[in-house]
């Protein structure tokens, strides 16, 4: 009989323990995932597909005036026409972060690195603001179902104030994803 006892009060006291841990509230999650979300592509002046010609600069050019080392171009999302406009009211572009350095900008990944410049890096300026790449996200309203960031690629020099910037060939990408909110 003793035994009994014990194995129903063990019973009773794990259905307790159970019913104290049970959860108070439940979290649902619910989202879609499409083949791609709509077209992207780039706008103006040296913009061909997805590439952007930079300006040829003089090393003492990067550490000239703003306006002198920036190329300005719009990332656009959709198109006008049935069935190539984007969904959503808001739009944010997350940058992946492989070639983003430690400051935020983009490293020059040309090879072979001799031919590299070095001390050179580039910002991606978006409302007269570098982005920060790590963990910008910037955001554009719809219009007609066309979302359009009008960026700029600006050189900016890197390292030391002793570090000189070295001339050569530069070459960087960064990959662009998309959320709708």
């Amino acid at each position: 009989m003793n035994k009994l006892a014990i194995a129903l009060s063990a019973a009773l006291s794990l259905g307790a323990a159970a019913s104290a841990n049970a959860a108070e509230a439940t979290i649902s999650f619910e989202g879609t995932i499409t083949d791609t979300t709509c077209e992207i592509s780039l706008g103006g002046a040296g913009s061909a597909g997805q590439k952007l010609t930079l300006p040829t600069l003089g090393k003492a050019a990067i550490t000239g005036t703003e306006a002198s080392r920036e190329t300005a171009f719009n990332v656009i999302l959709g198109k006008p026409g049935a069935g190539n406009t984007c969904p959503g009211s808001k739009a944010y572009l997350v940058f992946e972060t492989t070639n983003v350095d430690t400051t935020g900008g983009l490293k020059n990944t040309h090879t072979p690195d001799d031919e590299a410049a070095k001390f050179v890096e580039l910002a991606l300026v978006y409302k007269d603001a570098e982005l920060d790449l790590r963990s910008a996200q910037p955001d554009a309203d719809v219009d007609a179902g066309i979302y359009t960031y009008p960026m700029k690629a600006r050189y900016r020099k890197t390292g030391s104030a002793s570090d000189a910037v070295v001339g050569g060939k530069f070459v960087t990408s960064v990959g662009v994803d998309v959320q709708y909110r």
